[in-house]
């Protein structure tokens, strides 16, 4: 038994998650999990999740806090742990105090940059004006989406996923901004007041009805997450469905929008009323 026992202890020391070749499926699977929940339930688990972000964040700073003061011990316990515990706690208290203020200013940008991708989308071009290639900016990074197929280590497809995050948002914000310059100064107008109305119009959202807020960007940000992680297994698994996924940068957009009105329905439907109480019945006289 402490054989077996030594063995194991041994096996799980000389484990190395970068080298391994099947945990990155499963990262993406349980990150394909995490979105579902966050799409379905992130009304209901937001709170907690700010709370635990917000204790990892200040045990971080609670663990190197000593050392910047050469603080090692405080009585008989270890600054670092001493530090851990108090910056856990601290960080979570400050998060639960910011949630409504994340929550108003998440949703104000999550309506800012629809109100700015919906305009240019709704707006029609200008004659002459060029007309995108495959090589252009947009469609590439549409190819970003559900590209060849990555790297099987985790180490390797954390320096991918880095760079094609990096060329993603490059690569967007330079197809943003020629579309913008293609436009009128009247329809460049109409791009820059529904981009600051829906600013302002988040930012309302997000302080009078900070649920429906939250159940609006994490209908958003989940039904992103578990949308590319499902395209991505789709791909690497070589599923029958894989080739139907190559939709291009409007209908990936589409899809998002719908997927994200289904995730806010279903969480104001599931979560949106709470339970009244029944009413007491008048005391006899």
């Amino acid at each position: 038994m402490e054989t077996n026992a030594a063995g194991f202890l041994q096996q799980l020391q000389n484990f190395d998650p970068a080298a391994s070749p099947v945990s990155l499926p499963v990262l993406v699977g349980v990150a394909l999990a995490c979105g579902l929940v966050l799409w379905l339930f992130g009304k209901q688990v937001l709170k907690p999740i700010i709370a635990i972000l917000g204790g990892a964040w200040g045990s971080a700073v609670g663990i190197l806090a000593p050392t910047w003061f050469g603080i090692t011990m405080i009585g008989h316990v270890p600054a670092a742990l001493v530090g851990m515990g108090v910056g856990a706690l601290l960080g979570s208290l400050i998060g639960v105090a910011l949630y409504r203020t994340l929550v108003t200013f998440t949703t104000g940008l999550a309506l800012g940059v629809a109100g700015l991708l919906v305009s240019l989308a709704l707006l029609a071009s200008p004659a002459g004006s060029p007309a995108s290639d495959s090589d252009s900016p947009d469609v590439e990074a549409a190819r970003i989406v559900v590209g060849d197929a990555p790297p099987q280590t985790v180490s390797d497809a954390t320096a991918e996923a880095a760079q094609r995050a990096q060329r993603f948002v490059r690569e967007s914000a330079h197809a943003v901004r020629v579309r913008f310059d293609t436009l009128s100064e009247a329809d460049r107008l109409k791009v820059l007041g529904s981009t600051l109305g829906g600013l302002i119009a988040g930012l309302i959202l997000g302080l009078a009805a900070p649920g429906r807020a939250s159940a609006m960007v994490t209908a958003a940000f989940g039904s992103g997450l578990w949308l590319y992680c499902f395209a991505w297994l789709s791909v690497q698994q070589n599923a029958p469905w894989a080739d139907a996924l190559r939709l291009g940068p409007g209908g990936w957009a589409i899809t998002w929008a719908i997927a994200t009105a289904a995730g806010i329905g279903a969480q104001l439907l599931l979560w949106g009323h709470k339970p009244t109480k029944p009413a007491e019945a008048p005391a006899a006289s």
